[in-house]
């Protein structure tokens, strides 16, 4: 265990600042009617042929307390049983029905679904027809992932009621990828959005965020769009305005085009501006 725990440094620390308690790779967790059981799997996970050379079995599971009441037990592990040595996911799954586990959630494979550990049968009081094992899909769409989430529900019955919810939207416009249709969005795309992120960027300091946090940089970015369509207004209302000196003359933005993407010109007409009245007033 302290070799595997080596490459958890970070992990740990970021962990410890988060949550400001010290991460336990196998640990319970009491809320409501519920019991929390997390499973530490990526211990002695490498690369992405882990399928079916995994192990659990380390002294700090034994060492786990579940009583037997009438909470619900959850299992949350980020490989499924399957990324387990074949002997090793056998025994887990007889340890999952001698502990009354309710059912498991896993992820890593983002093919979303459910199986029933066949061998999580325990020999009294215990599950007969095995445990659900659901495997949560993702937040983005790929050749196999499908954007979804589950949303478990408790009834008053005591019982729990697990719901699979897709991303609809994000469904179909993956299916869409390489259609007209799609394509005259991504034209439409160059123009509404790619044209106002390259001014963000060079304009108002968007290439980087200067500030730590989600809502700080929420905060940032929202604070740069407001300046960018604040400028976006004063182009739009003194558009065709013209500026007159006290001569008579006309100087400036005459029927100009002053949006932000424009910004430069419209600089350099009001430096121009500038020093013609400065060497009038000389």
């Amino acid at each position: 265990m302290d070799i595997c725990d080596k490459g958890y440094q970070d992990f740990n620390f970021i962990h410890l600042l988060i949550t400001h308690r010290t991460y336990d790779h196998f640990s319970t967790e009491i809320y409501k009617n519920f019991r929390i059981i997390n499973i530490d799997t990526s211990l002695l996970s490498l690369d992405d042929n882990d399928i079916g050379q995994l192990s659990v079995f380390f002294p700090e599971l034994a060492k786990l307390e579940i009583e037997k009441d009438d909470k619900i037990n959850i299992v949350i592990m980020h490989h499924g049983v399957e990324f387990l040595r074949p002997e090793d996911g056998r025994k887990f799954q007889h340890w999952l029905a001698d502990n009354h586990v309710n059912m498991v959630f896993c992820g890593h494979n983002h093919a979303v679904g459910m199986q029933i550990l066949t061998e999580a049968i325990a020999e009294e009081d215990g599950p007969q027809n095995g445990i659900p094992q659901f495997t949560c899909g993702a937040a983005l769409s790929d050749s196999y992932a499908r954007p979804s989430f589950y949303i478990c529900e408790y009834t008053n019955a005591g019982e729990l009621n697990v719901k699979l919810y897709e991303y609809p939207a994000f469904f179909r416009g993956h299916q869409r990828v390489g259609t007209p249709e799609y394509l005259t969005m991504m034209r439409l795309r160059k123009i509404w959005a790619e044209g106002s992120f390259s001014v963000l960027k060079r304009e108002h300091c968007i290439s980087r965020i200067r500030k730590r946090g989600i809502l700080a940089a929420t905060e940032e970015c929202l604070l740069a769009a407001m300046a960018l369509n604040l400028k976006r207004m004063v182009s739009a209302i003194f558009r065709y305005l013209q500026i007159y000196c006290s001569a008579g003359t006309t100087v400036g933005f005459s029927r100009i085009f002053a949006f932000v993407n424009r910004s430069n010109k419209l600089r350099k007409l009001k430096k121009a501006y500038k020093e013609d009245i400065a060497c009038r007033l000389w």
